[in-house]
């Protein structure tokens, strides 16, 4: 059996156990609740599914976020969980409603991520350069022509 194989089964299990979580029908809705469970236990099997799948893309041979997240995993942990439990964000605690705390997500992974890269070694000056050139040049043009331009001052 290939990894391949392996993960299907894993996406079969997960629809197998969310829709066993579902037939169990809403009970308590409690931490120990098995509807709860099951639920939660088949959305974590087809996340896994999703990863693996988005992992084997052709464009992951060159990068993927989810490879370098795996491989910086332990200080990306440690930051997140001094963001959501630390000092610093100790007024936020559980007090964001869901739209705050996912609109916090847009700007929380992308920062994960760059840590990353950073803690990884990669090169991330032959990944970022580009885009900082196109936004250095989209700024230049934006700019208004103050010196050297024909205004007479």
């Amino acid at each position: 059996m290939g990894e391949r194989d392996l993960f299907n089964r894993v996406a079969v299990a997960g629809v197998c156990i969310y829709a066993a979580g579902m037939a169990l029908g809403f009970v308590d809705y409690s931490f120990t609740s098995p509807h709860y469970f099951f639920v939660r236990l088949g959305w974590l099997l087809l996340i896994l599914y999703g990863a693996f799948l988005w992992s084997q893309r052709a464009e992951a041979v060159r990068w993927s976020p989810l490879i370098v997240l795996g491989q910086s995993s332990l200080i990306v942990y440690w930051v997140h969980i001094e963001i959501v439990y630390g000092k610093v964000f100790r007024d936020f605690s559980q007090s964001l409603e869901i739209s705050n705390a996912a609109m916090h997500v847009l700007w929380v992974v992308p920062l994960m991520v760059l840590m990353a890269m950073l803690a990884s070694g990669r090169q991330i000056q032959r990944r970022i350069q580009p885009v900082v050139s196109d936004i250095a040049e989209i700024a230049w043009r934006m700019l208004p022509m103050t010196a050297g331009s024909d205004s007479g001052k």
